[in-house]
């Protein structure tokens, strides 16, 4: 029984860091994403 609960608990602390990790990269995609706009603007008023 302890060890079933042990794997349980190993494999909820592995998901909740891809969680977090998912979740830290979508927030860096954003920030790439609106960096990328912002350059295709200045791109656009220069042309």
């Amino acid at each position: 029984m302890e060890q079933k609960l042990d794997e349980r608990t190993r494999r909820v602390e592995k998901h909740n860091c891809l969680v977090k990790r998912i979740y830290l990269f979508e927030r860096d995609v954003a920030v790439l994403r609106n960096d990328v706009e912002s350059l295709e603007k200045k791109e656009a008023s220069h042309d």
